[in-house]
């Protein structure tokens, strides 16, 4: 008897037979897969690092990910080709538009506490994908490369375990972009005793930092906003030694709490969105950087620092890189980059930082 799974179904042991049978080398299907993928690369898709809130994104930016799946469903050429592409990117971070336009509906759970239905429906989405590549086809498992979460706090016992193991059997995953309604001991406790180390880049709010602890090689951190919470991890000597790149930077305590512990940080990216002492604030504690060679000053549309205000903090950040300790052969940089708009969830545009 085939094992009984959490989803209630049984494995698909017939995968092999989709790729039975001749294979179509006629008209469309005739394309090299990369040209076909080129096209399919001209729809939106969530971007690294997204530009996500508290609340879903737009549906519309993944349309070149429902195009790979709808591709890869046409004929037996299209699915052996398109299939890793199908399964590498995890996204749960989206809804259906009649979901959100009633997002203010409340629904009781049987626990007795109230959520949105929005809620509930990125948790199922994300126990479905996640039970897809580790049980029903577990050799999807090596396709997922990019993993983009939304967890809410409907279900969160169950959801954020599952959630913790299932990354355990990705091997290929490289990319984490987590938003997590919780922070310090329950996502400490959820991811005690685990280990990604193929994961490179981690895109997360600082009241989720505590996942840091199980992402031992992480080159790259970028924090998508500053929240009002200061999460203190319970060993305050851990260091993140991998980390050599640092962006999305806009609260002085932020970075006075990961500034420790980051010994290696190479190039660091400041959002001037708050005021000139705040900025200031920031640039000054980077001095303690030592092996520190770019400070990118990048301004959201919002910026509240004047065009004098902002050569100030250029000049400032160029007086710190000069007193570091020299390093052979490594020149030191800084870049101010002007306000850049991206896409938002409701489709118009939003700053960059926050």
């Amino acid at each position: 008897m085939a094992p009984v799974l959490r989803s209630r179904r049984t494995p698909g042991y017939s995968q092999p037979a989709l790729f039975a049978g001749p294979i179509n080398t006629t008209g469309l299907a005739a394309l090299p897969p990369e040209l076909l993928l080129e096209i399919v690369n001209c729809f939106r898709s969530i971007r690294t690092p997204w530009a996500v809130t508290k609340n879903p994104l737009s549906r519309a930016q993944r349309d070149r990910q429902a195009i790979i799946r709808t591709l890869s469903q046409l004929c037996r050429s299209f699915r052996q080709t398109l299939l890793p592409f199908v399964w590498r990117n995890i996204e749960v971070c989206t809804v259906k538009e009649e979901t959100w336009a009633k997002r203010s509906a409340k629904f009781k759970s049987i626990d007795g506490a109230r959520y949105a239905t929005w809620q509930k429906e990125l948790a199922y989405d994300l126990i479905n994908q996640l039970e897809t590549v580790t049980i029903r086809n577990p050799q999807y498992a090596t396709h997922v490369q990019n993993v983009c979460v939304i967890i809410t706090c409907f279900s969160l016992p169950t959801v954020l375990p599952e959630f913790a193991k299932c990354l355990s059997l990705l091997p290929n995953l490289k990319v984490l972009q987590l938003q997590c309604e919780v922070s310090g001991g329950a996502l400490q406790k959820a991811f005690h005793g685990y280990e990604y180390k193929g994961i490179r880049t981690v895109v997360i709010p600082f009241s989720n930092a505590e996942i840091l602890r199980a992402c031992p090689s992480v080159h790259w951190l970028h924090l998508t906003h500053a929240s009002s919470r200061t999460p203190r991890p319970s060993d305050d000597r851990q260091k993140f030694k991998s980390v050599h790149k640092l962006t999305g930077i806009s609260k002085p305590f932020v970075l006075s709490s990961l500034v420790p512990k980051l010994p290696k940080l190479k190039h660091v990216q400041l959002i001037a969105s708050g005021t000139y002492a705040q900025c200031t604030n920031c640039i000054e504690q980077l001095s303690k950087l030592l092996k520190l060679q770019t400070i990118e000053i990048r301004c959201s549309a919002d910026c509240r620092v004047s065009k004098e205000e902002l050569e100030e903090l250029e000049k400032r950040a160029r007086d710190v890189l000069k007193n570091l300790p020299v390093i052979q052969g490594v020149k030191r940089t800084v870049r101010l980059r002007p306000p850049t708009l991206r896409t938002s969830n409701a489709g118009g545009v939003e700053p960059v930082g926050g």
